[in-house]
């Protein structure tokens, strides 16, 4: 969690009015890598989803966030006791390479997911059409 991003977001509400700031606030949205705070037993989810770490690599579904972190690298890092130091050198190549697959792999996925509830609204709309057709 960003500081600066309540910071921002009290000046964005109130107003800009100058005072100490010389311009005004930076966008609110940033790219952040954050760490997991849930435990480690956490299993990640199966199915046909936008998991990050599955959308990379699909056996990554249903093992715990431990055991993705441990093979696949630091998906997952831990928050306590503290990330390890196997984590942080990892975190580098993750963000830099892989982060930038998924997000390609997150687009498609996201668009045949469109495509497919678009595909079940129009079976349901053919269903009524057919069921109201057959009580007249």
């Amino acid at each position: 969690f960003d500081r600066e991003v309540v910071h921002n977001q009290k000046i964005r509400r109130w107003g800009y009015k100058g005072g100490y700031e010389k311009e005004p606030p930076p966008p609110l949205m940033k790219r952040r890598y954050s760490i997991r705070y849930g435990p480690g037993s956490s299993i990640v989810i199966k199915g046909w989803g936008t998991e990050p770490s599955v959308l990379w690599n699909k056996n990554n579904a249903g093992k715990t966030a431990d055991e993705v972190s441990e093979n696949d690298g630091p998906w997952y890092p831990r928050s306590w006791p503290g990330i390890s130091c196997n984590e942080i050198e990892g975190i580098g190549e993750l963000v830099e390479k892989r982060f930038a697959v998924v997000e390609e792999r997150k687009k498609e996925r996201m668009k045949a997911m469109k495509m497919h509830l678009k595909e079940l609204k129009e079976e349901e709309r053919r269903k009524r059409t057919l069921a109201y057709n057959n009580k007249r």
